[in-house]
Order: C-alpha cells, then sequence, then structure tokens
C-alpha cells in the first residue's frame, strides 16, 4: 500500500511540474522594445508549442511579421531559433539566430548574427503579454 501512495505522490507532482511549465514556458505572446536607428522598435513574438516543436512569428518595428525557423525547447527555460531579414539595399536576405531564457514572465532573447558592426549581441527584455 506504501508503493502504491508513493506512485500516486509522484504521479501527481510530475502532472503539476506539466501543468507549471505549460503556464509558464515559452507559448503565448511577448512584447518588448529595442532600440533602432530611427529611435525605439517595438518587438512582438509570438510562439506555439506542439509535440515538443517550437513555431510562432517575429515582428519588429515597422517590419511584417515573419515566420519564425529551426524553433527549439533548449530545455524547461531556453529556446532557440531563426528568423530571416531582407537585406538592406536589395541585398540578399540576413538570417539571425536567436536565444531566449525564460524566467516567469519575463524573456531575455539575445540575437546572434545579423551584423550589428562589432557591437556584439543586444540583450533584448520582452515580457509576456496578459
Amino acid at each position: 500500500m506504501k508503493r502504491k501512495s508513493s506512485f500516486m505522490l509522484s504521479l501527481f507532482l510530475s502532472a503539476l511540474s506539466l501543468v507549471a511549465f505549460a503556464q509558464s514556458g515559452p507559448a503565448g505572446k511577448w512584447t518588448g522594445e529595442t532600440q533602432g536607428r530611427q529611435g525605439p522598435q517595438t518587438i512582438t513574438l509570438e510562439l506555439k508549442v506542439d509535440a515538443g516543436k517550437l513555431t510562432g512569428t517575429m515582428a519588429q518595428g515597422a517590419q511584417p511579421a515573419a515566420e519564425i525557423t529551426d524553433g527549439k525547447l533548449v530545455d524547461p527555460t531556453t529556446i532557440s531559433f531563426k528568423r530571416s531579414l531582407q537585406g538592406r539595399g536589395g541585398g540578399g536576405p540576413i538570417e539571425i539566430e536567436y536565444t531566449g531564457k525564460i524566467k516567469d514572465d519575463e524573456m531575455t532573447l539575445t540575437p546572434n548574427g545579423g551584423g550589428r558592426g562589432g557591437r556584439g549581441p543586444m540583450e533584448i527584455t520582452l515580457k509576456r503579454a496578459k
């Protein structure tokens, strides 16, 4: 009887942790701002998780929302994905890889690549839209 009680308790706690992750995981709408050449730019990131696959869209400033690619759930608090932007002056597309660290209702998004003129990656703080 003690084994059955222990098993039921561990099953309940596992289910509870999955519910907590679902509520605090990456799925949903995230918003924030970053500094652009013409001033602050609004960023909207809308994410979905289905069967462990991360999909969604990202819009920044006046640019239309673009699908993210190669979305991954690295661990319960970390995501990664790629986004392509049209190059300036008719140039080829620029692919930027992002890593996001989630803590409660805040995500720190770090772009890697995209040619920031040697300034290195700039972290962007997004908040979960309520």
